[in-house]
């Protein structure tokens, strides 16, 4: 009788042992789901705008909910719908309400001289001084000799924006984080 007993509860304790298994499956699945749909997402580079930190062919993750959270800081990489409603990829130059000019290849932040020099490639046209808007921000790419510069193409709407760039997925030899 006693190994009757010893059977039944072997028994019960593998069948807990699965169906706790299976309810932290299936939890870790929810949460895995929820950030994928909800928090982050994915967006591949398509050109080389944002050489030397971003090339044609990498994959990104980005964060959905960073513009609600933590905010849009200078210098941070964001992912927006631009005039044509495609995906695009810039680095935050100026905040609203603060005031830019570009003069001999150098951008200048309320009369600061900005340094770039951690991802700034290339050369841009001078701009006159110019006041960002309450609810924009201004964006350039990091290789300014890839595309052509406007205005209005840099003047991005904070509701034009889908999230802020957290890590480079792939390629494999070039996973890295953004600050």
């Amino acid at each position: 009788m006693k190994e009757n007993r010893s059977t039944l509860n072997k028994s019960t304790h593998n069948r807990f042992r699965l169906v706790s298994w299976l309810y932290t499956a299936v939890i870790v699945l929810l949460v895995l789901c929820f950030t994928y749909t909800v928090w982050f997402s994915f967006a591949v580079v398509s050109d080389d705008g944002m050489l030397p930190s971003l090339k044609d062919g990498d994959i990104i993750m980005y964060n959905k909910l960073a513009i609600y959270f933590g905010g849009i800081d200078r210098s941070d990489v964001l992912i927006f719908n631009d005039e044509n409603g495609n995906i695009s990829l810039g680095r935050v130059i100026a905040l609203s309400n603060e005031k830019i000019q570009i003069s001999a290849n150098k951008t200048y932040i309320n009369g600061i001289l900005l340094d770039e020099s951690g991802y700034y490639t290339g050369t841009v046209a001078d701009m006159e001084q110019m006041l960002i808007p309450e609810g924009f921000v201004f964006v350039m790419p990091d290789n300014r000799n890839a595309v052509s510069l406007s205005t209005e193409a840099m003047l991005i709407s904070v509701n034009d924006i889908v999230g802020i760039a957290a890590l480079r997925v792939s390629p494999l030899n070039r996973i890295g984080v953004f600050a």
